[in-house]
């Protein structure tokens, strides 16, 4: 099985074997080295491809800069991920707002 890895921030040109954070497509925490990519944009995500499958020691050693998903699941993926965390973030902020404008009264 074949897992492509999207690389968030991109590592630095003609580095290699760097262990950067990561996600399975399980969204179960693994980590693994990434291979840095040549002619790399700090812009856009770099897609690297990863032959083996995700090393269940690993467990629950990452964060997320990378993320293991099937290519074709690519885009709406990265859009569900960063609205869900959005999401949380003003829910966060209206609940502490709540509190504070009830402390206020």
């Amino acid at each position: 099985m074949t897992y492509t890895l999207i690389c968030l921030p991109p590592t630095p040109a003609g580095t290699k074997n760097i262990k950067i954070p990561c996600f399975d497509s399980k969204n179960l925490f693994i980590s693994r080295t990434c291979p840095a990519a040549p002619n790399v944009s700090t812009e856009e995500p770099v897609q690297l491809q990863w032959v083996e499958g995700p090393d269940p020691d690993d467990l629950k050693k990452c964060a997320m800069y990378l993320r293991t998903i099937p290519s074709k699941n690519l885009n709406t993926t990265i859009i569900r991920t960063i609205g869900l965390a959005g999401y949380v973030v003003s829910l966060t902020s209206l609940i502490i707002a709540s509190v504070i404008l009830l402390c206020l009264r």
